[in-house]
């Protein structure tokens, strides 16, 4: 069974990644939430997961596709779109991207 987000792909980002391998950078530490900022090749993926809680990501350029196990949703920057909890979910860098994770 994939990993919780939180326990997986920011604590230990190898375990999650491609070998194009994201870059995952902790970018702010809330009290109530914390932010990330995922940079991404072309090609490159983050493997199938789940998030504990629900998230927003901001697509800040480039592009990637979302995937739902039922559903591929194509995000072209600038926009933000908001990741369900407890959903299985990955991605998959079209182009070049830089993206912000905040939950």
């Amino acid at each position: 069974m994939p990993a919780i987000c939180g326990a997986g792909i920011f604590q230990n980002p190898t375990k999650m990644i491609s070998p194009e391998k994201p870059v995952i950078e902790r970018i702010l530490n809330g009290k109530n939430f914390n932010a990330s900022k995922i940079s991404m090749q072309k090609g490159s993926e983050i493997k199938k997961h789940y998030s504990a809680t629900e998230a927003l990501l901001v697509i800040l350029n480039g592009s990637v596709e979302f995937h739902y196990p039922e559903a591929t949703i194509s995000l072209i920057a600038p926009i933000s779109f908001s990741i369900t909890p407890e959903k299985e979910h990955w991605l998959v860098a079209l182009e070049d991207s830089t993206l912000i994770l905040v939950k």
